[in-house]
């Protein structure tokens, strides 16, 4: 069995979880970019304020550590039809992009109720970035952590069935939805506040990675936000889409060299 807590794989795990905070981070901005250009176009502040609102209410109600040792002791307790209803409500939110279901993800998963801790649904995210889809993967991860196999198909069942539902059953009355302006203003500002939590989740995941918020004694020390800045900058200088795997498993590389020398 891997031993987590071996130098080797915690370098590796905290490596990769420097590259996940970078990669959310470019998520970030391409949602946020769009909204700016419609607040701007349209002249409607109220975007902005959704946007930044959100992301300070997330930031700012962040879990300590005594949560974080309440959600990891509460591991596989979780139901599948539990499991199956919070899979449901991440596929709903996802507005633009999967990166905007990982605020509700994380805050059932590593919350005051959760299983996990943030530490480990940010594993979860580096390892799911290297494969394709990774929010289904994340999520398909964040069930089994919280419900065994059983638990694994509920959540992944339940992020693919309102894609689905969407698609083949309310297609024709979403589309006149949206059409309609009064409908189209609100989902706007759903789809700002949805981008707002990402911001506000990447905030959380840099401070814990970083180990700023909660402080805490991290894996690279005083280097980590200097690691992590680096990390950003590969990500927004780079265009290949190959990037987000590529840089997952070379930090993962690389820390784990990292621990084995140590």
């Amino acid at each position: 069995m891997l031993d987590l807590s071996s130098p080797p794989v915690a370098g590796a795990l905290a490596a990769m979880q420097i590259a996940a905070c970078a990669l959310i981070a470019r998520a970030s901005l391409k949602l946020v970019m769009p909204l700016w250009t419609a607040a701007v176009g349209r002249k409607d502040p109220r975007i902005v304020v959704t946007v930044i609102a959100a992301a300070a209410s997330l930031a700012l109600l962040a879990p300590g550590d005594a949560v974080q040792a309440d959600a990891a002791a509460a591991a596989g307790a979780h139901g599948a039809r539990e499991l199956l209803g919070h899979g449901l409500a991440a596929g709903l939110v996802t507005f633009g992009g999967a990166y905007t279901a990982l605020p509700y993800v994380s805050s059932v998963a590593a919350g005051q109720h959760g299983w996990m801790t943030p530490e480990a649904c940010l594993d979860g995210v580096a390892i799911a970035s290297v494969l394709p889809a990774p929010l289904v993967i994340f999520g398909t991860f964040v069930g089994y952590q919280g419900g065994g196999l059983l638990g694994a198909l509920a959540f992944t069942a339940g992020i693919f069935l309102p894609a689905f539902g969407f698609t083949f059953v309310g297609f024709g009355f979403f589309e006149r939805l949206v059409a309609w302006r009064p409908a189209r203003t609100t989902l706007d500002l759903l789809g700002a506040a949805a981008v707002g939590l990402v911001i506000g989740a990447a905030l959380g995941f840099a401070g814990e990675t970083t180990g700023l918020w909660p402080r805490k004694p991290v894996v690279f020390g005083a280097m980590t936000p200097a690691l992590l800045a680096i990390a950003v900058v590969i990500v927004f200088r780079s265009k290949s889409p190959m990037t987000a795997p590529v840089l997952v498993v070379a930090a993962g590389a690389l820390g784990a060299l990292h621990g084995a020398l140590a």
